[in-house]
């Protein structure tokens, strides 16, 4: 059957034989519908939900930071889509956190997204903790990005920085416990682009010697991942993305869980 947006929907009985059928499920969306794009963000101990366009943020959600992400997402998620004035069945993309982070959250994420994509018939990208956390922190300085919780106007030009192209490295850590951190380092351009210098690991605190940003260890300047921000660096990916992307979409774990890890031992 077809939604009110002509976007074809398979109707099936989950059951241990059903499978969906490749030729029921459409490639492209039609190009004349709305992008209306749902963020969901549960690595971090504070939940946080966005809905957006492809210009602006239209709503954002933040549930109690106390790692009960199970109890509060779905709640959240019909709130934020209400404050945004739409509606499941309208979502055109999710963007999903992928971690590191909590092993539970990320799969609680992850579930949800990859679900919706599926029934939906809709694009599912994900984002790590660490790059949202550093394009939140570089974003809200003067760093040749335009604010995108804002509607843009066509006479308002982009804020640059004129002293240099690219910013100084902007080094993030989530606390991984055991005196470890999940580290990376990014860059960001003038034109907008958020760069990868040190990709994502899993170090000791001991062996860092720069400033660090993020949450969850004493050393660190809190600051927790946002769906605002997860939103805006997925947008580009989901214009690339396929209807079939929530079968890709997976977990970035960068250390086994505690049980595995005291079996190796």
């Amino acid at each position: 059957m077809r939604n009110g947006n002509n976007v074809l929907i398979k109707s099936k009985v989950q059951g241990p034989r059903s499978k969906v059928q490749d030729h029921d499920v459409p490639q492209t969306l039609d190009v004349g519908r709305r992008t209306f794009i749902l963020a969901i963000e549960t690595s971090s101990p504070q939940l946080s939900l966005a809905v957006g366009d492809d210009q602006a943020i239209l709503s954002e959600y933040k549930g109690p930071l106390q790692w009960r992400h199970a109890e509060h997402l779905f709640e959240g998620i019909e709130t934020v889509l209400k404050k945004a004035k739409g509606s499941l069945q309208a979502l055109t993309g999710i963007v999903v956190d992928v971690g590191p982070g909590s092993f539970t959250g990320i799969r609680i994420g992850l579930a949800c997204a990859r679900a919706f994509g599926q029934a939906l018939q809709i694009p599912v990208v994900g984002g790590n903790a660490l790059e949202t956390i550093a394009y939140e922190k570089l974003r809200n300085a003067e760093c040749g990005m335009r604010n995108l919780d804002k509607p843009i106007k066509k006479d308002r030009p982009q804020i640059r920085n004129p002293k240099s192209e690219i910013r100084n490295d902007i080094s993030v850590a989530i606390d991984a416990l055991r005196d470890e951190v999940f580290s990376a380092s990014y860059q960001f351009s003038k034109t907008g682009l958020l760069k990868c210098v040190q990709k994502p690991r899993r170090v000791f605190c001991s062996t860092l010697n720069v400033p660090l940003i993020g949450y969850g260890n004493k050393t660190l300047i809190e600051t927790y991942p946002l769906a605002t921000s997860l939103l805006a660096l997925g947008r580009p990916r989901l214009v690339k993305a396929t209807m079939d992307s929530y079968r890709t979409v997976l977990p970035l774990y960068l250390r086994d869980a505690a049980p595995v890890e005291r079996q190796k031992k």
